[in-house]
């Protein structure tokens, strides 16, 4: 008989996953007035100080490939943040929730490659979290915008990049220093983010006061709960679980937006969102279902 195996490793995930949903609420508020390239201007180098804080206070040596595999990182996760925001702007929500749910079925089809092996059980895990993503990504979707357009193709790259991340990113965390490999990847983000941001909206936009102080809570829960900590615990995590688990488990990130938007910002829970949270909840069950022994 199967038996539920459910270790700190996946409950490191399962809090991630929480932290990246109540993100949600801090982004809506500075959505209204800032632009997604000065947010991430102001989030990532806020959370790489952060970080290198807790690694200079550390006071030992790190160890492994943790530059090399810090900065890889930080490449394939700005562009994995700014791909997906660039393309929301040109397409419609429903849409781009869908594309971006792809990254659950990738990520096992890359881990294929790089030689895990998948039993039926991830499989159907899989194909739960796939559904119930839908079920969230169908919540605003506009059927007269059917047509394939180039946000749905930038949301479509963020995808792919956001399941070579988590495969990498699970690989690298277990032959590298943790908390210097999540420091280096955030800083590698955040030197990516100013020059962009300064050659599309000026230095006026990242030092107006009325902009900092509208966004200032915001900044500093996204650049330490949802950065800093959260992708550490990801790290740690993703040391302990394999890649397609571990990707079905962020995917409940759907969850605790919904939850947070629902708790605090007081938005409606219809039977399709519901749906979607009991669909994800079974594909985490599933997937830590282990196999019987042969």
């Amino acid at each position: 008989m199967n038996r539920l195996s459910f270790h700190r490793g996946h409950f490191a995930l399962l809090v991630t996953a929480a932290l990246f949903g109540s993100t949600f609420i801090f982004q809506r508020h500075s959505a209204a007035v800032v632009s997604a390239t000065t947010f991430l201007a102001w989030r990532l180098p806020v959370s790489a100080a952060f970080l290198a804080l807790f690694l200079i206070l550390r006071r030992q040596p790190a160890w492994g490939h943790w530059l090399r595999d810090g900065i890889i990182c930080g490449v394939l996760l700005y562009l994995g943040m700014y791909s997906q925001q660039w393309g929301l702007a040109h397409t419609t929500a429903g849409k781009s929730g869908f594309i971006t749910s792809l990254y659950v079925i990738l990520v096992p089809l890359l881990a294929l490659l790089g030689g895990e092996r998948l039993g039926r059980t991830l499989i159907l895990a899989t194909l739960l979290a796939f559904a119930g993503l839908t079920c969230f990504a169908a919540i605003h979707s506009d059927s007269a915008a059917l047509n394939w357009n180039a946000g749905d193709s930038a949301t479509l790259a963020s995808a792919i990049i956001w399941a070579l991340y988590v495969n990498y990113y699970g690989i690298t965390v277990r032959r590298s220093d943790l908390l210097a490999l999540t420091t280096v990847q955030i800083s590698t983000a955040a030197l990516l983010s100013l020059p962009l941001t300064l050659a599309l909206e000026g230095a006026g936009a990242l030092t107006d006061p009325a902009l900092l102080n509208h966004s200032k809570w915001d900044i500093l829960y996204t650049a330490i709960a949802s950065s800093g900590i959260a992708f550490f615990l990801q790290g740690w995590g993703q040391r302990q679980v394999a890649a397609t688990p571990a990707a079905i488990i962020l995917s409940t990130e759907s969850i605790f937006a919904f939850l947070s938007g629902w708790l605090i910002l007081g938005e409606p829970a219809t039977p399709l969102m519901l749906t979607g949270c009991a669909l994800l909840f079974a594909a985490m069950t599933v997937a830590q279902l282990e196999p019987p022994k042969s």
